[in-house]
């Protein structure tokens, strides 16, 4: 098996290639997970942010996995996790600022696990992964792309038209433009991107 072969199996073993939906949007991202069995331990509480993550360990710019048995449930519902009673004691001393620093290092070090996992891959590859999940979708559907319109409330059936091109945005992934359109209006085409 060649390396790009070994890589997704890899990837895909580890459910990190996740397919996003915005306004009438597909985009492919490929992000590395510090520990996907850690996140899936965890997963079970859909509040648990950072993949199980001590909070108070990203705040300092490390990546430290828990068994989130100490944890800290914020005003919102959120729960976060600690390796250890000092590192929540710690955390709470300033839990805003923390908070902050926790997130902007967790996006830095997504989009670099990114952009080095870019390199097993390319915009045919995310074009090959768009068209399966939409001709998924579309099994599904009798023959139609659901989508509910954000924008007002709208639940659409589209047809697929095609993949137009594929933009690459390195760290943070391949981006192909999708074309759909309504059935009972061909000529009123709609892009995802």
């Amino acid at each position: 098996m060649n390396t790009k072969a070994r890589h997704i199996q890899e990837l895909e073993a580890t459910d990190v290639i996740r397919t996003f939906m915005l306004e009438f949007a597909l985009v492919i991202m490929i992000a590395m997970t510090n520990n996907a069995a850690a996140d899936d331990a965890v997963a079970a509480t859909a509040a648990v942010q950072f993949g199980g993550q001590c909070t108070e360990g990203l705040a300092e710019g490390k990546h430290v996995m828990t068994k989130c048995t100490t944890r800290w449930i914020d005003t919102d519902g959120k729960v976060y996790c600690f390796g250890d009673e000092g590192a929540k004691k710690s955390f709470l001393e300033n839990p805003v600022e923390n908070l902050r620093r926790a997130r902007e290092f967790i996006a830095a070090s997504t989009v670099e696990a990114t952009e080095k996992d870019m390199q097993y891959f390319t915009g045919s590859d995310a074009e090959a992964l768009v068209r399966k999940f939409v001709d998924e979708k579309v099994k599904a559907n009798n023959g139609s792309f659901p989508f509910d319109d954000p924008l007002n409330g709208e639940h659409l059936l589209l047809n697929f038209h095609d993949i137009d091109f594929t933009r690459t945005i390195d760290g943070y992934g391949f981006f192909p433009d999708v074309k759909f359109h309504d059935p009972g209006d061909p000529q009123r085409a709609s892009t995802a991107q």
